[in-house]
């Protein structure tokens, strides 16, 4: 029926649960103190072991040296608020101040249990589930709305397991739920990555070991766990770039095979590719120090082989033109230049594949 024609009523209120599941397990407070909703602690119960205290008097025997009693230093807990929130949108003609304020009341009381259950989830048992999961770090340039970003988030949210992602350099102001390790972008984009590998390594909260991307790699199929993959002898790569080009990447290339040869790896192998590298943090800090007189070190290269990580052999998943060729439904793993992305057969391509915004960014662009 139009809708001009229908009756207007009022709206069926409901009564729901105050915190849903969670009341089962826990207690959930509300709060009123502005000063709450930067977090609290206190000083925690009961979390020390009970012992039981055996009399050494009672043994026939002497009971020799005074037995010591074992106890635990006191500890302060902490925790995080969960925030929940609702609102109307309102405009010039339409609900008087009062009735939006009315609206959106009726609405967070409707759907606090929902939201608090979501919070509770997402900020504590998805955290606990995902422990040990490598966390993913991506320099990031400054300056750039960085649309194959949004698509390389998507595409790791849907299939690569990881713990929190960590942009380090840029963060774009669409981005949500992610690490910002801000690092100043004064060099070239050989030594701005570099800076960013290095920040991330000494950052606290990064996982020991995570998985070094770009801002242009795409999952574009699940994975249970990443690979190692390699591109194969570095000489037989820096023969193919030399065939095309010279510049300061291949000088990069040439210099760190030519360290790798003098720190005792004759043949070493290529991990130039556009595909995720699982790094230890400790380790590509020591590789980043050998090669610090390098003016474009070829990091993951030097890491690879430093850290003897073997693995498998592919061709680079990269594509640089806006044919359809190079790449089909079952790529495993694709990577872009930005016009390839924008206007070319593998930007669409991806994009049709992850047409949803994931939790890594804000709806609005």
């Amino acid at each position: 029926m139009a809708s001009g024609l229908r009756k207007y009523v009022e709206a069926i209120p409901g009564t729901p649960l105050p915190h849903g599941i969670l009341n089962a397990c826990t207690d959930v407070r509300d709060v009123d103190d502005v000063h709450e909703l930067l977090g609290v602690e206190w000083m925690a119960l009961g979390c020390c072991p009970v012992q039981v205290w055996r009399d050494p008097c009672l043994n026939d025997e002497s009971p020799g040296a005074p037995v010591q009693k074992e106890f635990c230093r006191p500890s302060v807990e902490h925790a995080e608020p969960i925030t929940v929130y609702a609102g109307s949108e309102c405009s010039t003609m339409g609900w008087t101040y009062t009735e939006a304020r009315e609206h959106a009341e009726a609405s967070l009381e409707l759907g606090e249990q929902q939201a608090v259950e979501a919070g509770f989830w997402s900020a504590k048992l998805a955290m606990t589930a995902t422990m040990g999961v490598p966390d993913i770090v991506v320099p990031v340039r400054e300056g750039a709305v960085n649309e194959q970003l949004r698509y390389a988030l998507r595409s790791w949210a849907a299939h690569l397991p990881h713990g929190r992602v960590w942009l380090v350099g840029h963060r774009p102001k669409w981005a949500a739920g992610v690490g910002h390790v801000p690092t100043r972008q004064a060099g070239t984009k050989y030594q701005n990555t570099t800076v960013a590998v290095r920040a991330a390594c000494e950052h606290p909260d990064v996982s020991e070991r995570f998985l070094l991307c770009n801002d242009d790699f795409f999952a574009m199929h699940p994975v249970e766990e990443m690979p190692v993959f390699h591109r194969g002898p570095v000489r037989r790569v820096e023969a193919y770039y030399a065939a095309r080009a010279s510049g300061k990447y291949l000088r990069g290339m040439r210099e760190t095979r030519e360290l790798l040869e003098s720190l005792g790896h004759p043949e070493p192998l290529s991990y130039e590719l556009h595909v995720p590298l699982p790094v230890d943090r400790g380790g590509m800090l020591n590789v980043l120090e050998v090669g610090r007189q390098l003016d474009v070190v070829h990091k993951r290269s030097l890491y690879g082989n430093l850290a003897q990580l073997g693995g498998t052999e592919i061709r680079d998943v990269k594509i640089l033109h806006r044919a359809p060729r190079g790449y089909g439904p079952e790529s495993p793993f694709l990577s872009t230049m930005p016009d390839s992305f924008a206007h070319g057969h593998v930007g669409q391509f991806i994009r049709r594949a992850f047409p949803e915004p994931s939790r890594y960014e804000t709806r609005r662009r």
